[in-house]
Parts: C-alpha cells; structure tokens; sequence
C-alpha cells in the first residue's frame, strides 16, 4: 500500500530523472521578460528550485545569484557590472540580491519617467 502512494506521488525513478531533465531545462531557459518586474523574474525562478529541491537536485547560490545577473536586460549592464565587482556573489543571499535589483528597478524606472 504504502509503495503504491509513494509511486503515485513521488513518481517512478524514471519520472523522477525525466522531471529533473526538464527542470533543469526550465532553469537553463529562464529568462527576463520586458513586461515583468525583478520580483517577477526572481518568483519564477524559485518556483524551478524549489522544485529542483524536492527532486534532490542542488544549485549553489552562487549559481542561483550568476543566473539572477546573467539574464538581466542589456540595460541593466552598469548594474551588471557593479554587482560583479564589488559583491561577493557566492555569499551573497537572494534577498539581498533581490533588493538591490528592485533598488535599481525603481531608480531606472522613475529616471525614465522624469525623462518622458
């Protein structure tokens, strides 16, 4: 009985490594949309590894940070740079991360405005 709920629910080994594969393709492909917000972008991605998580499968946060950094908007490159440079990125937290970003979010944003 108790076998039958976990294959139910946890899947086979097989359903298992082909919802990894395709995780791990989603993580791969995540990307910024024009029409999101940091937080956005950032939510979508945790829901990938959260799910990643519960298959077993780790991402430093480093990687985590490096992915966040890499699929930025060309815009963003001043940024891009800054956080590169002076931030420890592999200690960094997300939250922190995230904050920064939403900072930066809303200065460009209202500088735009003004402009316009």
């Amino acid at each position: 009985m108790w076998d039958t709920l976990v294959l139910t629910y946890k899947g086979s080994k097989e359903v298992k490594r082909n919802k990894l594969i395709m995780l791990k393709c989603q993580y791969e492909n995540v990307c910024y949309r024009r029409s999101w917000i940091i937080q956005s972008m950032v939510s979508r991605l945790q829901v990938i590894l959260n799910s990643l998580r519960s298959l077993g499968s780790t991402v430093s946060q480093y990687e985590i940070n490096d992915k966040i950094i890499w699929i930025l908007p060309a815009k963003w490159i001043a940024q891009e740079t800054a956080l590169r440079t002076s931030e420890d990125l592999e200690a960094m937290p997300l939250e922190e991360l995230v904050g920064i970003l939403t900072i930066y979010e809303l200065i460009v944003w209202y500088y735009y405005r003004l402009v316009r």
